[in-house]
């Protein structure tokens, strides 16, 4: 009996570990970093990764988001309409998001909106918009490329919606020719 126990024990505390270390690895893959990849040359793009097709843009003008690790990759991009070429190396850090400006594109402008009490929608306002002309870079924007929401519930730690005299604040990312 002693040593049935005892099996019994070791076994249990084995496959609590591995269930911790499971959870644990689950919960840092789920941290992925994530990049929009925006596509505003009017061609379709290929990008390859490690000399393999990663991604192909088919539809000019067109946006596509991915979750990828943390670390550093070197893309290879062709507009196959032009047959023009380029390289381009990103450093992706934990949990953030990230633009890929295919050959420059587009700019883009970042800017912030509030929003005051919940029922009244129509009550926000947009701040100082700080314009980026990069191929590659980090934003903090909650709406990325797509129109702010006209209007937010922030929930309480009761998860029960507050509705009196609330205010928040967001960010996002717009193309320079997207007009809201």
């Amino acid at each position: 009996m002693n040593k049935i126990l005892k099996y019994f024990i070791i076994t249990s505390v084995t496959c609590l570990l591995a269930f911790t270390a499971y959870v644990k690895w689950k919960e840092i893959d789920n941290k992925k970093p994530t990049i929009y990849i925006d596509n505003y040359t009017g061609s379709s793009i290929e990008i390859k990764y490690r000399n393999k097709n990663w991604i192909q843009l088919k539809d000019e003008n067109s946006i596509m988001n991915r979750d990828l690790k943390q670390g550093t990759y070197f893309l290879h991009i062709k507009n196959m309409d032009t047959s023009a070429k380029d390289t381009i190396r990103i450093d992706i850090k934990e949990k953030k998001k990230y633009v890929l400006n295919l050959f420059q594109g587009t700019s883009y402008y970042e800017g912030e909106i509030s929003y005051q009490k919940i029922s009244d929608p129509s009550n926000h306002t947009s701040s100082q918009e700080v314009k980026i002309d990069k191929i590659f870079f980090e934003t903090k924007a909650d709406f990325v490329l797509e129109k702010p929401s006209n209007n937010i519930k922030i929930w309480s730690k009761n998860k029960s919606p507050k509705y009196f005299n609330t205010s928040a604040t967001k960010k996002y990312l717009r193309r320079v020719n997207q007009n809201w």
